[in-house]
């Protein structure tokens, strides 16, 4: 059974500082953030590359567990990098929230 869709308007927060860090930190990293429907909302894209999926896998389980994401664990997936040389990385997002609109403008 598919989650009834809340529109970004709807989740505006309060985040609290736990998830705030998360969100800081990755964005220092391997992270970034995406500007969705005509600018009404942000998510943030996280990915490694499957070599550090382990960290992923925890860091997305501490996401899923705060209410941001899917629970539904990422998957490896191949990628072509440069020069033809198959990447093997895992992704996810978490939800779209107008609340975070700040850290794309930062």
């Amino acid at each position: 059974m598919l989650a009834k869709r809340i529109p970004s308007e709807s989740r505006v927060g309060p985040h609290n500082n736990d998830i705030l860090s998360i969100f800081y930190g990755t964005l220092l990293g391997d992270a970034h953030a995406e500007r969705r429907n005509l600018g009404n909302g942000t998510r943030i894209s996280i990915s490694q590359e499957s070599n550090r999926g382990s960290y992923l896998l925890y860091l997305h389980s501490l996401i899923a567990d705060l209410g941001y994401c899917n629970p539904t664990p990422p998957k490896i997936q191949s990628r072509l990098g440069t020069k033809g040389q198959l990447r093997y990385v895992m992704r996810f997002h978490t939800y779209t929230y107008s609340g975070l609109n700040f850290l794309h403008d930062a």
